[in-house]
């Protein structure tokens, strides 16, 4: 079997609206009724135009529901807060992280946080702040959260947390009815957290 070169490739239409772009040495471009529509690098990742265009999975026409376009994995910084204002104050360790995988509109994440100092504490809300992306509006389904995973040095052992809707932040709950307040923690807390929830992006 005899291999084709990419250069022998012709354009079957007739012009040179649509067919392979080898303008360059390290890329080849994709183009349709001449606009440039995906480039496949030397490195050999495949590149769209633009971030409207993906891929279009489970069906056989170009639909936004089925069209697969934000991928994303990321790292983010949570911090401690109390709900409503900034009173908290809280001394980050080096283990202090968090990650998520970002698929379409649903982002995936878990986190260790971990304090080494506190003061401000008192009977607000707990809420865990700047999650890595900005939740849904509740009239959009906006609901997520995640499960407590672990938690040491605390006073009350909280078990899950809830994002807030059209926000990046995530209330803990000790029980199904019962916020965590800030004075549950103490000054080496440490919680670990994962879950998912629906993003405004």
């Amino acid at each position: 079997m005899s291999k084709i070169e990419v250069n022998e490739i012709v354009n079957q239409s007739g012009d040179n609206d649509s067919g392979i772009d080898l303008t360059t040495n390290d890329q080849i471009g994709f183009k349709i009724a001449n606009a440039s529509k995906w480039t496949l690098n030397s490195s050999g990742n495949l590149f769209p135009a633009s971030t409207s265009q993906g891929i279009v999975l489970g069906a056989t026409s170009d639909t936004a529901a089925n069209r697969l376009d934000d991928y994303e994995e990321g790292t983010f910084s949570p911090t401690l807060e109390n709900q409503g204002n900034s009173n908290l104050t809280t001394t980050k360790t080096s283990g202090n992280v968090g990650g998520y995988v970002k698929i379409g509109s649903t982002v995936q994440f878990q986190m260790l946080i971990s304090i080494s100092a506190l003061s401000g504490d008192d009977s607000s809300n707990l809420q865990v702040g700047n999650m890595p992306f900005t939740s849904k509006s509740q009239s959009a389904s906006g609901f997520g959260g995640g499960i407590c995973a672990y938690a040491a040095a605390v006073d009350v052992n909280p078990t899950y947390g809830l994002v807030l809707t059209s926000s990046d932040n995530m209330r803990i709950y000790t029980s199904p009815t019962q916020p965590m307040i800030s004075s549950n923690l103490q000054a080496t807390s440490y919680i670990v957290i994962f879950g998912h929830y629906e993003t405004s992006a």
